[in-house]
């Protein structure tokens, strides 16, 4: 009696989950060879929105200043960035932002944090 019960579970959630994908916008990754080139080719209005986007992600600091940027001049209502950077170097944050009916997202380098900076230890003693 408990088979039929977990199959009928398991099948509730598939189709679910089958739904929540379907209401999601497309996603488009950035970070990928050529999507900024289909981009351009296919819908050029959308390409310089995006394209002034990634600029100021580029070169902002993902606060409340930056989301009123891309509210007011972009008309981007969502923004999204993680807190933490990505090990690399240059330093990268993972960030994603809806242009109309898609969302786009990419690893976007922190320019500002790119310099190293060497600060002596101090002494506890």
């Amino acid at each position: 009696m408990r088979i039929p019960a977990l199959f009928l579970a398991l099948a509730t959630c598939g189709a679910a989950s089958a739904a929540d994908l379907a209401a999601r916008p497309p996603t488009v990754d950035l970070d990928q060879p050529g999507a900024l080139d289909v981009l351009r080719e296919t819908n050029p209005g959308r390409y310089e929105k995006v394209l002034r986007a990634v600029d100021a992600l580029q070169s902002e600091t993902c606060d409340e200043k930056l989301a009123r940027f891309f509210r007011v001049q972009l008309e981007i209502p969502d923004l999204s960035c993680t807190a933490l950077l990505l090990t690399s170097y240059p330093p990268k944050k993972h960030i994603m932002f809806s242009v109309e009916d898609t969302a786009y997202v990419m690893n976007a380098v922190q320019y500002k944090l790119a310099e190293p900076a060497f600060i002596p230890a101090r002494d506890v003693r």
